[in-house]
């Protein structure tokens, strides 16, 4: 406001806290943890500090001292106003105390989360897990009340013996010891936001969804990996061959292994399913029962 209206430009301004972590937040050159409360709104205030010709320092001020010190004319200016300022906003708190704050959309936020048409004002992880995995009251035609097994079951057509079978302990403790870079890719990848065809075009970002190796109409991230041209097979002949050797380090069961890659084969050259050899009845059994490979697309 300053700068806009009295076109202050190459000059510096020095506010004055009385809350420590509040003046850090505003004045590190770190980016704030979007889970700390309030980041939307630290964000946008360093935001708007960095994109004005100002130079910008703060000044952390002692809070509340005139509950033990009366004498006014020997406090400086920063503490008069710092007392006048929380008289005001306790009186603003008094006239407002029952009234809802809600957290409104800032204007220099590049991302929002909204849930049930309220924003966070930061990312609770246990509050969105909550809303995604726990919500009850199901409405089959209102997707805003499914959990999130319920979209991707119906999105990926998975079938519901293969939900009940699939070991969602173990996934979750795999993505969590792996890399940052891998966790980042899968959840891309699996959700299908990222740089494939069909989200480019959708993104705006080309006028077609063609895939960029062998032409074919929208280009998802299960084409990405199914796609027959040359470069991405010798790719796939590629990592499978170190997926065995990866299973012979490990001593991995060799009925199981023909059984996993026999599947692999099959989804990644679109072929029907054929049964799997074996004389280990449980095994057998697995390969026929739903599964990430067998579920119909």
């Amino acid at each position: 406001m300053l700068h806009k209206e009295h076109d202050l430009t190459n000059v510096s301004f020095t506010f004055g806290l009385d809350n420590k972590e509040a003046r850090l937040a505003v004045m590190s050159q770190d980016g704030p943890k979007v889970s700390k409360a309030d980041y939307d709104m630290i964000l946008d205030i360093r935001k708007r500090k960095d994109t004005i010709p100002i130079i910008f320092d703060s000044k952390w001020i002692e809070r509340h001292q005139d509950d033990t010190n009366k004498d006014y004319p020997t406090m400086d200016t920063w503490t008069l106003l710092n007392i006048e300022m929380d008289m005001h906003a306790g009186k603003c708190y008094q006239q407002h105390k029952e009234e809802e704050c809600p957290n409104i959309t800032m204007a220099n936020e590049s991302l929002t989360v909204w849930i049930d048409e309220e924003k966070l004002s930061c990312l609770d992880k246990q509050m969105l897990c909550d809303k995604v995995f726990a919500r009850t009251g199901k409405v089959e035609k209102d997707k805003s009340t499914w959990t999130c097994k319920d979209f991707w079951k119906e999105r990926e057509n998975i079938p519901e013996a293969a939900m009940e079978h699939i070991h969602w302990e173990a996934l979750k403790k795999a993505l969590a010891i792996s890399p940052q870079g891998t966790q980042r890719w899968t959840l891309k990848h699996s959700t299908g936001q990222c740089g494939v065809g069909r989200m480019l075009q959708r993104w705006k970002y080309q006028e077609h969804s063609l895939c960029p190796r062998c032409g074919e109409q929208d280009e998802t991230t299960k084409h990405a990996i199914q796609c027959q041209a040359v470069d991405v097979r010798q790719r796939w002949k590629t990592g499978i061959k170190a997926l065995r050797q990866w299973f012979i380090m490990t001593s991995t069961e060799p009925d199981l292994q023909h059984a996993i890659f026999q599947r692999l084969e099959e989804w990644h050259d679109n072929k029907p399913r054929r049964p799997v050899h074996t004389t280990n009845r449980l095994l057998r059994e697995a390969s026929l029962d739903g599964g990430p490979f067998s579920k119909a697309e």
